[in-house]
This record gives structure tokens, sequence and C-alpha cells, in this order.
């Protein structure tokens, strides 16, 4: 669908300079595993219905949409037993068992009962063109993570509290190298400049700087068990929200002598609860918080850590995990609103698009070549692309309830999503284009 971008609310800054998009990356050939086709019972068929193959013997789903004939292919598919299931929210799955033999398996012709109202519309079969969806089941079934980064390496790495482990999956396997944390309750981590893994340990209020390759460790004390994020200024400082005392704070961790100092912030007007959500560094010497119950975003300037609250045009917006635009700007979702809106740190100005009142936007990430602009939106169970500059979005139902951990690969453009709490089994999910 395409959706007209409101004009700025306060004074802008001039525009960025446009980013010319790089090739995509190239994609193999592959045979259709799996074809077929979903049709009503009445035989009329059915475009952009969401089709699986559950595999009996792995851990990994693949994941394709019907096009505008009703017809799909499935790729990939390892030898071996699968359940092949058709769905849409709100009309009951039609399912058929097959069996891929030499990498081949027979077409299907699956039908949906759609007597009923379904709970969303179809999706766009333009919308869908080129996606391609993998689920990765977790170790454990509800061990479900409370971070999600993409690495430099091309893994999705992310942290499970429970396990007291951080996680790094292969997408070309699907298999998780699990590396042990110094305690339990690992929480928020992020990537810096070098290639290094930060991880928060609340149980030992300790931020962790994790060698990926040799796997050694190095602790900091922090003095918090309550890090809602983790950022890296030029100089190479390391930033964290402190969400355990009564003010918003932010932490400043110099690595070369583990000095830590805070940083008391201003309260949002009006805001019973100065909880704090996310935090991100903009590369243009500001950090921006996210306020989730006083509907704020605080911009923090480096290196004094002179502040400002703003709070979203929307009133009850609920920002969630903030996504970082080429030019600086900042890509707020707001849950309750239904809205995704930029915010341009440098002028304090918003301009908010609308998608969809009741779809629960709850994570923004951006590709950073492109500027293209990924949300999860956990009550409307679906991805959605963004182009801003052509005012293009797509919506892409996703095969449950995921977010609000989402992040992006810099070299593929491809979106990770994690799963919600409750929504077993636990899992991320893939989203990859072919364009």
């Amino acid at each position: 669908m395409m959706v007209s971008w409101l004009m700025w609310m306060g004074c802008a800054s001039s525009p960025p300079e446009p980013v010319e998009p790089a090739e995509p990356p190239a994609v193999p050939e592959l045979p259709p595993a799996v074809s077929g086709t979903v049709h009503t019972g009445g035989d009329e068929p059915l475009a952009g219905v969401l089709v699986t193959a559950v595999p009996k013997a792995s851990t990994v789903r693949r994941s394709t949409f019907t096009d505008a004939s009703g017809a799909f292919r499935l790729q990939g598919l390892d030898d071996g037993a699968y359940e092949v299931v058709a769905r849409h929210r709100g009309w009951p799955e039609g399912t058929a068992a097959i069996t891929v033999t030499e990498g081949q398996g027979p077409s299907v012709a699956l039908t949906l009962d759609t007597a009923g109202e379904p709970a969303v519309p179809l999706p766009s079969p333009a919308d869908l063109a080129g996606v391609g969806i993998t689920e990765f089941l977790l170790p454990s079934s509800t061990s479900w993570p409370a971070d999600l980064v993409a690495g430099p390496d091309g893994r999705a790495w992310m942290t499970s509290p429970s396990r007291g482990e951080v996680w790094a999956l292969d997408p070309a396997t699907g298999n998780v190298e699990a590396f042990g944390a110094n305690g339990a309750g690992v929480g928020s981590l992020a990537f810096d400049a070098a290639g290094a893994l930060w991880v928060a340990e609340a149980s030992k209020r300790q931020l962790v700087e994790l060698d990926v390759t040799s796997r050694d460790t190095t602790s900091f004390e922090v003095g918090t068990d309550a890090v809602r994020g983790i950022a890296f200024d030029d100089a190479g400082g390391v930033w964290f929200a402190d969400d355990g005392g009564d003010a918003p704070t932010v932490g400043h961790l110099v690595p070369a002598d583990g000095t830590v100092t805070r940083h008391s912030l201003p309260p949002a007007p009006g805001a019973t609860s100065q909880r704090l959500g996310d935090l991100v560094y903009n590369g243009r010497s500001r950090l921006i918080l996210s306020q989730p119950d006083a509907h704020a975003v605080t911009r923090v300037g480096l290196p004094d850590a002179s502040s400002k609250v703003y709070l979203l045009p929307s009133g009850t917006a609920t920002p969630g995990r903030l996504g970082i635009g080429p030019d600086g700007s900042i890509w707020i979702p707001e849950a309750a609103s239904g809205k995704l809106t930029q915010f341009d740190p440098l002028s304090g100005s918003f301009m908010s698009t609308s998608l969809g009142e009741k779809t629960g936007p709850s994570a923004a990430a951006v590709h950073g070549e492109t500027g293209r602009v990924w949300v999860s939106a956990t009550a409307d169970q679906s991805a959605f692309l963004v182009n801003p500059r052509s005012g293009a979005v797509r919506r892409i139902p996703l095969p449950g309830a995921f977010g609000p951990l989402l992040a992006v690969e810099q070299t593929t453009g491809a979106a990770w999503i994690a799963s919600v709490e409750g929504e077993e089994p636990a899992r991320v999910v893939r989203i990859t284009l072919s364009e």
C-alpha cells in the first residue's frame, strides 16, 4: 500500500542527501521442493496466504505466500517428513502431510474454510513479492530472548536470561552456539565498532565485553542491575540507560580505566512513571532514550550529557525499540497509537504515518544503505517495511506473535524478529527479500 507522510511538526532541518541503494546480493536459484495451491471451499484461489513447511525432525521452518493465482513454491527443504500448513488469522488452517525425497516433494492442494470473517484482511500480493520467511526454533521452547542484534559475522545474537547464556544463530544451518555468561540475568547486548559484543549481566551488576572469536571476557562493574540499552560514542565510550532509580539516568563507562559516570536526566513532565525503554546513539553526538510510560523521548548531547525531553505528538504513544536512520534521525514505533514516527534530534521535529490503529508497532530498525525501515507490529502479528523516499509501506504477515525485539542485517537488509514471551515454542524469524 502507499501512504503519505505527514508534514513536519515544528521546524524541520534540511532533508538528507539521497543514499543510493547498493546492488542486491545474488540469490541462488533453488529448485522448488514443494509446490501447490490454496483455494477456498468454493474453489476460488486465495492470494496472500502464508504457507509453512513444518518439519518433523528439524528446528528450521520455511514459509512463503501464495501469489495472485493462489499458487506457492517452498524451496530449500531438506529431505524428510513435513506438515504443510496454510493459514490466515481468523480462518481454520489447511494442512497436508508430505515427504521430501532427494530435494523434491509432491504438489499440494490446500483448502481454507473462509466462511467466517478473517481477523485481518489478506495482504496485497505486491507487498509479498520476493519475501521469504524462515523460523528458527531456539534451544529451549520457553527461553525467550531478552535482546537481539544482527552480528557483523552474519549471525543473529541474543541473550537467554533463563539459561544465563548468549546465543549466536547461524541462518545458513540453524545451528546455535552458546556462550556461557558470568551469571544469570543477561539482558541488553550490542556490538561495538571493533566487533566486540557487550552484554549486561543483571545478577552481577556488570557490563561484560566478549571477544566472540577467543571467547575471552572482560567485566566492568556498573552498579546497576537495570541496564535497558547499550550504545557507543565516537570516542569508544560505552553508554547505558540505568532504569534502577527513581529518576531517569544514563551511565558512561570508559573501558580503558573502568571509570563509570552517571548523569541524571530531567523527568518527563506530567508522567507518573519515568521508566526507560531503549537507548541509541545517532552518530552525531546525541543519545536518544525512549520512555514508554511518559510517551516521550529524551535527547542527550555528548560529551556533557545536556538533555531535553520531547513529548510525542500522538499523546498516548508508548514508544518502543528505536531505529537509527542514515541521516541520524530516529524512527519511533508507537505501540499505543499504531504510528511510526520520525524524530529529528537536531530540530526536535516529528513526522508520523499510521500503520493501523490496532497494529501495535513495538520495534523499528533501519537498513542504513537503503534507508528502509523495518517495523515489528506485535498486535498485528506482522512486519512492515517502510520506504521513506517513496512513502511505500509493505505489510508482511508473520507465523505468530513476534516483537518487540527486531534487528536488521546491514549487509543483506534481512530482518530478524524474536517471538514474544509466552509464544511457544520460543523462536526467531528471519525475513528476506529477493528483489
